[in-house]
């Protein structure tokens, strides 16, 4: 059971980034930007379910986040 509820996990957090990155692609076409940002979103959703299944802490990945998202407001 322990086993199931692991797999459970794992799928849930990959379901939940496609449907982020789904949400954000529909949200660029929308108001018109460029569709490669939701291909960018969606690289980087795989990047943390990646990180995620390695063991990276939840901290890292809010981190690793805001980071992010301070360089793009920098940015534009």
């Amino acid at each position: 059971l322990p086993d199931l509820a692991v797999r459970i996990k794992e799928i849930t957090i990959v379901l939940l980034g496609v449907l982020s990155a789904y949400l954000v692609f529909m949200a660029c076409e929308h108001q018109e930007i460029d569709a490669l940002w939701g291909g960018a979103i969606l690289t980087v959703i795989f990047l943390y379910a990646w990180l995620a299944r390695r063991g990276a802490s939840s901290i890292l990945l809010v981190l690793l986040t805001t980071a992010g998202l301070l360089t793009l407001a920098l940015l534009f």
